[in-house]
């Protein structure tokens, strides 16, 4: 069997002391998408460990500590969530823990070169940000940028970004040459750039694939579409809002469109799911609706639903059509 920890690090010990110290008889772990074939490994570990306990792999969807079932977890006495960082936006139960799972394998020298040599062509100052498995790399690769006389000008204590909050970006964008992104896929470096507007250069350092790459080229294929999407939508009347669950449930974000579109004499109806996807959504959508908003998950609309035959919308995206501020692209809300 393939083991966890042949790919990642993380505290087996705390995670011990953590069951012993609750006194939790029964425990579900929650694992990353694409790594939950690997947790039968660290089940065995534990039972090495604790006797006369019962743990459960969550097998639900886990792709960020934004979607935690509440209903799930309070059948348990402790809840062990590997890889994530706690939700900027909304707290889970008392009984969930967050669990670091570090990715073992750095930045090799040569993509941190390469990276090094493209951004001082940009200039010297530069905000270095992670998700939540590679946050042990930014202070390794803050300190050799700075031992190269680049200065990492964000917050480094808190480097962790998700798909839709962005740690301190809003507050240094106006302070730096580019923005470098230490993570796998492009999920959270085109974030960046959709939050920016592609206004600055975004690297993405892939400690998987070993490579560093910039990345606004993507960002901007991607705003060529939303904008198509926003013009779709521009003439709608009768639209969809579709509210999330759990950290995903945002009532003032639903409350701030009903008052648009009120205002704008449009017509909506307001939905509710936990888990969105093409299907749940043709299973509501009738010809008289024109448009849909997403207020659970902002990127729902950008890969999942990208395609719908209809217009769907992030928040941020209605809010341009109802407010008529078309210009500036408005990520994510």
């Amino acid at each position: 069997m393939t083991r966890l920890s042949e790919f990642y690090y993380y505290d087996i010990a705390l995670i011990t002391k953590l069951i012993r110290s609750k006194k939790a008889g029964n425990i579900l772990l929650q694992v990353p998408e694409g790594l939950k074939a690997l947790a039968c490994s660290l089940l065995d570990e534990l039972k090495d460990r604790l006797k006369d306990v019962e743990i459960h792999i969550d097998l639900s969807p886990s792709y960020g500590s934004c979607l935690i079932d509440t209903d799930v977890t309070s059948s348990y006495d402790l809840v062990i969530n590997l890889g994530h960082e706690k939700y900027p936006y909304w707290s889970p139960p008392d009984n969930v823990y967050f669990i670091d799972l570090l990715y073992r394998k750095p930045l090799s020298t040569e993509v941190i070169n390469n990276t090094i040599s493209k951004i001082t062509e940009l200039g010297k100052n530069v905000a270095v940000y992670s998700t939540a498995q590679h946050k042990h790399e930014v202070p390794k690769l803050a300190k050799i940028l700075s031992s190269k006389g680049i200065n990492v000008i964000n917050d480094l204590s808190s480097p962790v970004i998700f798909g839709c909050w962005f740690s301190d970006l809003d507050n240094v964008l106006g302070n730096i040459d580019a923005v470098l992104v230490i993570s796998g896929g492009y999920f959270h470096s085109v974030g960046v750039g959709l939050r920016i507007r592609n206004s600055k250069p975004v690297f993405k350092l892939d400690p998987y694939e070993q490579k560093a790459e910039l990345i606004n080229d993507k960002v901007y294929r991607f705003l060529k579409i939303r904008y198509s999407k926003i013009m779709n939508a521009f003439d709608a009347k009768n639209w969809l809002i579709v509210a999330g669950a759990c950290g995903q449930y945002r009532p003032n974000i639903v409350r701030k469109l009903e008052k648009l579109l009120k205002k704008n004499n449009a017509s909506y109806y307001i939905s509710r799911v936990a888990i969105l996807n093409e299907h749940t959504l043709r299973n509501i959508d009738t010809e008289t609706i024109d448009a849909i908003i997403v207020t659970s998950c902002p990127r729902l609309p950008i890969e999942d639903l990208s395609r719908y035959h209809k217009p769907v919308l992030t928040p941020g995206e209605a809010l341009m059509i109802l407010s008529n501020r078309i210009h500036d692209y408005i990520f994510p809300w």
